[in-house]
């Protein structure tokens, strides 16, 4: 393993804007060693490329899928790739507010084997607000299965842990993919809420995967898979249920809507 305190993995896809200040939000970071790795699944321009290479910092490390990989086995080529003491995965539509985030995440690291950072939401028409409350967020990190049924940590730019807790992503899944993903991580795991550092994540632009799916769908799908997978995990499987036919029912919503207006 090298001297390194983090390995920051960055995902890539067409977008070298939104590359590009994920990544210097990473460079900003002071008082701390890092690495970043960044995983570019492009298939039409070699601008990331060419925009990393511009930087001649020795601490980026590049890597170009040739043919792409798909984004989920990508996140886990990444995360492959890691070398560092702790590991955040920061996709590219994600960056690091405060420019002693890494600092303050080590520090917290150093007593609990996850670390799970604030999150700020920005939309397209700059509008911002949080994924949670704090309460809902300490919650869930105490009782991880109820992230089937919500997801208050957000994006896995907030979620920094030891190296050697690190699994991988179900390739199976695609809308479930993150919280499986907290899930297993969180299991028999010591974790604590960080809301002095602070991510942020960008929404509404063109390459935002959940944009694009048909999210309802893909839950189903998700959670023909994982029912066989956590077939014996009651707990699991109700607040998963009450995701898909509660939470994301559409007429459901409606009509709660409808009630509170009376």
């Amino acid at each position: 393993m090298k001297d390194v305190d983090f390995s920051i993995v960055i995902p890539a896809y067409n977008t070298p804007e939104l590359l590009q200040r994920a990544l210097e939000s990473v460079r900003s970071q002071h008082n701390v060693t890092w690495e970043a790795i960044i995983v570019d699944d492009s298939d039409k321009t070699s601008e990331i490329e060419q925009y990393v290479t511009t930087l001649k910092d020795p601490r980026i490390a590049y890597y170009h899928n040739r043919p792409p990989l798909g984004a989920v086995p990508n996140w886990n080529y990444g995360l492959s790739l890691a070398n560092g003491r702790y590991v955040i995965l920061l996709h590219h539509d994600e960056s690091l507010l405060n420019e002693d985030f890494l600092s303050i995440m080590r520090r917290k690291l150093a007593n609990c084997e996850m670390a799970v950072a604030r999150v700020v939401v920005y939309r397209s028409d700059r509008k911002k607000y949080e994924t949670a409350p704090k309460w809902l967020k300490k919650m869930v990190l105490h009782l991880p299965s109820l992230f089937f049924a919500i997801n208050p940590i957000g994006p896995s730019a907030a979620f920094a842990f030891r190296i050697e807790h690190m699994k991988y992503f179900d390739t199976q899944t695609h809308w479930f993919v993150d919280v499986e993903w907290y899930y297993r991580m969180l299991c028999h795991s010591s974790a604590c809420y960080v809301p002095s550092a602070i991510v942020a994540s960008y929404h509404g632009h063109g390459g935002q995967i959940s944009g694009n799916i048909d999210t309802v769908a893909e839950a189903k799908k998700d959670a023909a898979v994982l029912n066989r997978k956590y077939r014996r995990n009651l707990p699991v499987r109700l607040f998963m249920w009450f995701f898909i036919h509660i939470i994301h029912n559409r007429s459901v919503n409606q009509t709660i809507k409808h009630l509170l207006r009376r």
